[in-house]
């Protein structure tokens, strides 16, 4: 083999290398991409439907209006908020958007289609309100008339001082969640549809049209490359006239993508082991969701790195015992013993 085939070959052996560690990413991502099951998995373990709630408050306490601010900075209310609303009624909801995207991107409808109700988690928060503030209203004692001439009874249900004449404390509660479900978008429209969901969205963007399409090419990309590393792998074998050696070579490239990924795999695990130690909240979700998320990937990929060590090792025995034994040199026969 000349110098210049020798280059060539060994390059060669380097993208096949390449194209092998990066195969069982390529299967694993779309494994993840192809079962909207997979997704909702990663975001469970990632624990956002358990910190969404807590989540969306901190965000409604830093972001939202003066009355929004004002009415959660009462643990009460914030309380009544957070106890209506279960882990399961996100992930029910969560579900519905991730199956209409689905949808979309597999070419089944023209437009991602999902609803969101919370209508029920919605109607326990109005009431655990209108009971909070009934419950604070009932020990109230009568207004007296300076009270009734002083005291704002519209602006803040939930500091009145005293209870005005013929309001009782029912009345209150009813006022008080009625309310708050007008200032609380929640409260006010808990049934989303994808239409107002997608309402500010530019549906005519090329980014957008091209979405189905990228995630069909995902799906067909695994399979391309799996014929690429094929068609070098049988390049390497056949471009000797040594097969043998060919094979032999090739099994060393195999074992070593086998051996790299394994190696990746176990730092990775390890760095999962170590605790995410953040405060935030949704600092946490996102650490633990890419986590969750990887996690899956990694469920392919250990076979692929499984696979590639048993081939590696198995071409490799296949070779040797190919190779034909080399008869014994003249120099090493064993002396003609003569009596």
């Amino acid at each position: 083999m000349t110098t210049l085939r020798k280059i060539l070959y060994y390059f060669t052996g380097f993208v096949t290398l390449a194209v092998l560690l990066q195969l069982p990413f390529a299967f694993a991502i779309s494994n993840v991409f192809s079962n909207p099951n997979n997704i909702d998995q990663v975001l469970e373990d990632g624990g956002v439907y358990e910190g969404f709630v807590d989540i969306a408050l901190q965000n409604a306490k830093e972001q939202g209006d003066d009355n929004t601010k004002k009415l959660l900075a009462d643990p009460k209310v914030e309380d009544a908020v957070k106890s209506s609303i279960q882990p399961s009624d996100i992930q029910s909801s969560s579900k519905s958007v991730i199956d209409g995207i689905y949808a979309w991107l597999e070419g089944k409808t023209t437009q991602p289609e999902f609803t969101i109700d919370l209508s029920k988690p919605a109607e326990q928060a109005v009431t655990k309100l209108s009971d909070y503030a009934e419950e604070r209203s009932s020990s109230l004692p009568p207004c007296t008339i300076q009270q009734l001439q002083t005291v704002d009874f519209q602006s803040d249900l939930l500091s009145i001082p005293c209870l005005p004449p013929g309001v009782t404390s029912s009345q209150i509660g009813q006022q008080f969640a009625q309310k708050t479900k007008e200032q609380v978008e929640f409260l006010k429209n808990p049934v989303i549809t994808s239409k107002e969901a997608l309402k500010e969205t530019d549906v005519t963007s090329q980014e957008y049209t091209d979405a189905p399409k990228a995630y069909q090419n995902l799906h067909q990309s695994k399979w391309v490359n799996l014929i690429f590393a094929l068609i070098l792998v049988a390049l390497l074998i056949f471009a000797r006239r040594d097969r043998i050696a060919g094979i032999r070579f090739v099994s060393k490239i195999v074992l070593t993508a086998g051996v790299i990924i394994g190696l990746v795999l176990l730092l990775f695990l390890a760095g999962r082991s170590q605790p995410t130690n953040i405060d935030n909240e949704l600092g946490r979700v996102i650490v633990d969701s890419i986590l969750s998320f990887f996690g899956q990937i990694a469920l392919t990929v250990k076979w692929f790195a499984v696979g590639y060590i048993i081939l590696g090792i198995a071409g490799l025995f296949v070779a040797k015992r190919l190779t034909p034994e080399q008869p014994a040199s003249p120099d090493n026969e064993p002396p003609v013993v003569t009596k």
